[in-house]
């Protein structure tokens, strides 16, 4: 039954290929790619009418600004993208629209673990940025208030086709447009690190580097951190997640949290023992059990990231880049 989620229609394998930029030569020799695609896009309403919002979603952040958090694995199998989910839903449940958006292109997995399949998605909202607003947003947006998970969920098409037509900054510029329209921004980002996932990175306001307690997730923290540090960015922007905590790894634990003293570092314990069941249902366990060491876990760092939030908006976020650019 859940694995029927993962094949419902046959594809062209847009994911088996090879991506590499530019890829003007890889659409060149796939012309089916822009029909696809094209088609979709002549699919859309109008979007006469907006969504009604749901009283689950409703914001009680008046006079805050929004938040935009970005959430980095260190490596592959981490569990980054999990945790942004359970992430957007703790900050949610603090009484702040959230919004979860999926900036891994051509491999999305957010809407597949959420049981969900979009109809109309990120490539929808960033061909239309001239035209952005509040109808086309709720459009491309799914609301899964009614589901029992109280975010808002933005995500690439589930075929792939979006990595031959996107780049992290023109999400990053169309993010900076529909900000306004959620108090809290969760980013799910890639971990191929380049200029446009730089340029993303800049926007945002918080970055949580997710690592497991083993050598090569260790080692792996690190290196991003060092990079992120050569980049310019600020410990204080950064926090770091220790993800399964309690596994058969538990020196490497111990000595994980003493390599990283200068940085703040959350310990999540595992969860693998519910994991299957929240899978299954599509419910991340923030939702699905609140209460368990995980969730709580979970809590706290949202609780740390609110903390952080700016009161007022002193710093946009052209001023970011041209901070980014001194240093470059």
């Amino acid at each position: 039954m859940v694995l029927k989620r993962l094949f419902p229609g046959r594809h062209n394998g847009p994911i088996k290929r090879a991506l590499p930029e530019p890829a003007d030569r890889l659409l060149d020799e796939n012309p089916g790619i822009h029909k696809k695609v094209a088609a979709k896009h002549e699919s859309l309403p109008n979007f006469a009418c907006a969504q009604e919002e749901s009283p689950l979603l409703q914001d009680n952040s008046a006079g805050l600004v929004s938040q935009m958090v970005a959430v980095l694995g260190s490596k592959g199998g981490v569990g980054a993208t999990t945790f942004a989910m359970n992430l957007a839903c703790a900050m949610s449940q603090k009484g702040h629209r959230t919004t979860l958006v999926d900036a891994n292109f051509q491999q999305p997995d957010i809407a597949t673990s959420l049981a969900i399949e979009p109809r109309h998605t990120l490539v929808d909202l960033l061909v239309r940025a001239d035209e952005i607003d509040r109808k086309l947003f709720d459009a491309c947006g799914i609301d899964l208030a009614e589901a029992g998970v109280p975010i808002t969920v933005i995500s690439p098409p589930l075929d792939g086709t979006a990595g031959v037509r996107l780049n992290l900054t023109q999400l990053s510029d169309c993010l900076h447009q529909v900000m306004p329209y959620s108090r809290q921004w969760i980013i799910d980002v890639p971990k191929h690190l380049d200029k446009h996932l730089v340029t993303l990175l800049d926007g945002c306001d918080q970055i949580v580097v997710v690592m497991e307690p083993t050598i090569p997730g260790v080692a792996a923290c690190r290196r991003w951190l060092n990079t992120l540090s050569q980049l310019g960015y600020n410990s204080e922007k950064i926090t770091c997640v220790l993800n399964r905590v309690g596994s058969q790894f538990l020196s490497v634990e111990k000595e994980a949290i003493a390599c990283f003293r200068e940085q703040q570092v959350f310990k999540l314990p595992n969860a693998f023992g519910i994991s299957w069941e929240c899978v299954t249902k599509g419910k991340p366990a923030v939702c699905l059990h609140p209460k368990h060491a995980y969730s709580r876990a979970v809590r706290a760092v949202a609780d740390h990231l609110l903390a952080k939030a700016q009161p007022s908006a002193d710093s946009s976020n052209s001023e970011k880049r041209v901070e980014r650019e001194e240093i470059a």
